[in-house]
């Protein structure tokens, strides 16, 4: 089972070797650091040492003492920020908002991302009917759901802006199936679906029903690399869960690479959700999509 302590060792370690970093260029010696910036000694030790985190206004006069250079005080109180701002075990409403606008940063900033799921479409591709129609039986407001939808939609911008981001969707082929918001609003899924598959830096793969046990069947995830380092979302009910320890991260590539071994090829996974689609709809079987779905090799 993927189950794993949720923890944010990986930023805690780049906070304290960038402090170490900062007072060695400094050259100054922990106790010299210590009356610049009235921290103990002790204190100093532990910042470093990762055994505790600095907070950020600690960390300001640490970079002021230091006399960092602008950008390297930059990074360094952006990843101190982040730290504190970031829920990494989300159980209540505003650790959820928190939560949410943290891994819009991290999607914003990744150069890849990874998505396993098994019960409906990735957020990154779905469509606002689609998107819509889940959240109408959230019992939300009217505003509600169209202030979701839209942030929903506005996240796919790292797919369509001019540095796109390396999106590998691994999608259940039950997930296909699902009517969510009715035929209609499932076809025109369907085909966003095909139309992201041509796409280069996109890289659509369903997994077939009827697998022997995998990774995978211990729930859906989101891995998400970039410049900072790398952390997976799980989403769970009424709670969600960040990871960013290297073992565990290891874990989920792995569960990655064996999800991948499973699933169709890209040309079998297009023709899986266009025979879908003629399922769906008869109408639709003779009919030519307007955008091509030729999909890339590998």
């Amino acid at each position: 089972m993927l189950c794993f302590m949720a923890g944010n060792k990986q930023v805690d370690t780049k906070i304290a070797d960038g402090l170490r970093a900062a007072r060695s260029a400094a050259r100054l010696n922990v106790r010299q650091l210590s009356a610049k910036t009235g921290l103990s000694t002790a204190t100093i030790s532990r910042f470093e040492n990762a055994k505790r985190r600095p907070e950020l206004g600690q960390v300001k006069a640490w970079m002021v003492a230091c006399q960092a250079p602008p950008e390297q005080a930059s990074h360094l109180l952006e990843l101190t920020e982040r730290s504190e701002r970031f829920p990494w075990v989300a159980t209540t409403l505003p650790d959820h908002r928190k939560q949410t606008a943290a891994l819009i940063r991290a999607e914003r900033t990744a150069t890849s991302i990874v998505e396993w799921s098994t019960h409906v479409v990735p957020g990154l591709l779905q469509t606002s009917e689609y998107a819509r129609a889940m959240m109408a039986r959230a019992r939300l407001t009217e505003d509600e759901i169209e202030n979701r939808v839209a942030m929903r939609i506005g996240r796919q911008v790292v797919l369509t802006g001019p540095q796109p981001v390396r999106f590998t969707a691994l999608i259940a082929e039950g997930v296909l199936g699902q009517l969510i918001g009715g035929p209609a609003v499932m076809v025109a899924q369907l085909r966003r679906l095909l139309e992201a598959s041509s796409m280069p830096h996109i890289h659509l793969r369903v997994v077939p029903q009827g697998t022997d046990w995998h990774r995978g069947m211990d729930g859906d995830f989101v891995l998400i690399k970039g410049e900072i380092g790398a952390m997976v979302h799980v989403g769970i009910p009424r709670s969600a869960l960040i990871f960013d320890r290297q073992p565990d991260i290891d874990l989920f590539e792995a569960a990655a690479e064996e999800i991948l071994k499973l699933a169709m090829t890209p040309a079998e996974s297009s023709a899986v959700i266009q025979d879908m689609i003629n399922r769906v709809d008869p109408q639709l079987e003779d009919d030519q999509p307007s955008w091509s779905t030729a999909v890339p090799a590998g």
